[in-house]
């Protein structure tokens, strides 16, 4: 969960998640839509996806017990080096480097080492103070230094315990010595949805697993064009849709957020349906859910932020289309 995600977010969710999944068994027992709704508002929700696939994996071939070196944990899904190494450091005390980027920035200051850093210098300086120390206290430690006192950009160098020995301290600049990745160029899009109803249900669709939000439910949304207006674009895919509308499209919000490089600006519409859509044959397929199972449905936190929005019409039977 911390992966990419800040720890004031992770937290209310993270007690969520173990009060309903104690064990690996639970929720491996689970179906994914139960997980990824208790995932919701962490984004990257593929990583729900390979926990819940990595829960089920050790139910079945390691007796609901993780298993405990550093070679087999990588074999399973979506652990790699540095979630190997952190588990074995942590959970069973075994010498592994755990190197996320406060602890590898820790390291590159430490040793004044200029990028590109190479990740087999990293390690010997890892290993070389690992010696006689707790692996868990260890790996802890590194990354709590990283995270409150080496910090990305103005370092309190004055309060590190290791100042004295760190050679990018040494030499009065430390951030030089800061790993930077490259970051891709920001892409803006635009996007119009539609909040379709029928008088039974709404119309959702479950995202493609190997896709952004996958096995994800989303109301029905397509890009703008270039130079179209997005009440055009929202009419159009009302009409892809088969949509044979009662009312006018009425506006309900627009939404900002971003998805890995993509900066999206979300309009949304809502209208209604005098029967079930007939979609064009090139139109992802979607489903008639009722109002009372799309509010239980994971979503991801645009789209939950628009059902949030709309005031359901009475109580309606669940029908598939």
């Amino acid at each position: 969960m911390l992966q990419q995600t800040q720890a004031a977010t992770v937290i209310p969710r993270y007690i969520k998640w173990m009060e309903r999944f104690p064990t690996i068994t639970e929720l491996a027992d689970a179906d994914l839509e139960e997980a990824l709704r208790y995932w919701q508002g962490l984004g990257y929700y593929s990583r729900a996806r390979r926990l819940h696939e990595t829960a089920r994996m050790v139910r079945d071939h390691y007796h609901g017990r993780l298993p405990d070196d550093l070679k087999t944990l990588q074999q399973l899904p979506g652990i790699g080096i540095y979630t190997a190494g952190a588990v074995s450091s942590i959970a069973f005390e075994r010498e592994a480097p755990a190197l996320d980027v406060n602890a590898t920035r820790v390291i590159s200051r430490y040793g004044a080492l200029a990028p590109p850093i190479h990740t087999a210098d990293l390690h010997a300086i890892w290993t070389g103070w690992s010696q006689n120390t707790s692996a868990r206290d260890y790996c802890e430690a590194l990354i709590e230094l990283g995270a409150t006192v080496c910090t990305a950009t103005q370092p309190r160098c004055a309060e590190c315990p290791i100042r004295r020995w760190c050679r990018g301290a040494a030499t009065g600049s430390p951030e030089v010595y800061t790993p930077r990745p490259e970051t891709p160029r920001t892409v803006d899009r635009i996007y119009v949805c539609l909040v379709a109803q029928v008088p039974y249900g709404v119309a959702v669709r479950r995202r493609d697993p190997d896709g952004i939000w996958g096995d994800l439910w989303t109301f029905p949304e397509t890009l703008v064009e270039s130079a179209e207006e997005p009440e055009k674009a929202a009419r159009r895919l009302a009409r892809s849709l088969g949509a044979v509308m009662l009312t006018d499209l009425d506006y309900l919000s627009s939404l900002r957020y971003r998805v890995t490089r993509y900066r999206i600006t979300l309009h949304a519409y809502q209208l209604q349906w005098t029967s079930a859509p007939k979609c064009e044959k090139d139109v992802e397929s979607y489903v008639i859910r009722s109002w009372r199972d799309v509010m239980e449905l994971p979503m991801p936190s645009p789209h939950a932020r628009l059902r949030s929005l709309v005031s359901p019409p009475p109580a309606s039977v669940y029908i598939e289309g």
